[in-house]
């Protein structure tokens, strides 16, 4: 059997008849306009323009969310959140004092183990002689080690950043060679391994810390110290008159 047609009611009958149109509403189908389509019912409403609220309710929801999608595009993007664990330094200490309490006291811990010193009752060999006085080599290498890192974190670099990376990982990578030489318990590397480490520490200090004190102070820098990878050599004796 054919679907069965719903019959209208008297009144809306006589609506449409009298050339009213009559919106019906349905929760499955929506909203539908009926319009009578006789020559009078034409004549006052048209079919062109005969709508229901459903078409406009539906073009103002494509527009709103059209408009949403382009101002979403045209957002700044959210920086993306630190990931968790991420690596935080704590670079508050002055510089002075991470010279004065990491830097220097392992310098000195490892300089003052080799070498000779001239007393009233001789010469006398700095070298350890024990384990634990080569254990104290290695530790005072393997410090500065790290400090040519500590001295390239964010926040200490000081300018010209290239010369003071520069600096910074000639002097992990020679005390690497002065932390090897302890190992092995070698005396005169040890002695020349501290040298080469004297020389990193010197034309930094000259750079970064003797000069511009004298150009505050108005007076004229000394000559430029020579470079830890250039040889050097002890100036040619002058003849005596």
């Amino acid at each position: 059997m054919g679907a069965q047609q719903r019959r209208l009611p008297r009144q809306l009958l006589l609506r449409l008849r009298r050339g009213h149109s009559v919106t019906f509403c349905n929760p499955r189908r929506g909203s539908r306009t009926v319009n009578n389509r006789t020559r009078p019912g034409m004549a006052k409403y048209p079919r062109a323009t005969s709508r229901t609220w459903g078409d406009n309710a539906l073009k103002r929801l494509m527009m709103l969310a059209a408009c949403a999608g382009l101002l979403s595009g045209c957002a700044p993007p959210k920086p993306a959140p630190p990931p968790a664990g991420a690596a935080k330094f704590a670079t508050g200490l002055p510089m002075a004092e991470l010279m004065g309490h990491v830097v220097d006291p392992a310098a000195f811990a490892y300089w003052q183990g080799s070498g000779t010193e001239i007393t009233d009752k001789g010469e006398r060999d700095l070298s350890p002689t024990t384990q634990e006085g080569w254990e104290r080599l290695e530790n005072g290498a393997a410090t500065l080690i790290e400090a040519g890192n500590l001295l390239q974190l964010p926040g200490r670099i000081r300018a010209p950043e290239a010369d003071w990376n520069r600096y910074a990982q000639a002097l992990t990578a020679r005390a690497t060679e002065a932390k090897a030489a302890a190992e092995n318990h070698d005396k005169q590397a040890v002695f020349d391994a501290g040298g080469r480490v004297y020389e990193v520490c010197t034309a930094c200090h000259k750079q970064y810390v003797i000069d511009p004190q004298l150009k505050a102070e108005g007076g004229e820098p000394p000559g430029k110290l020579p470079d830890w990878n250039a040889p050097t050599s002890a100036p040619a004796p002058t003849a005596k008159p």
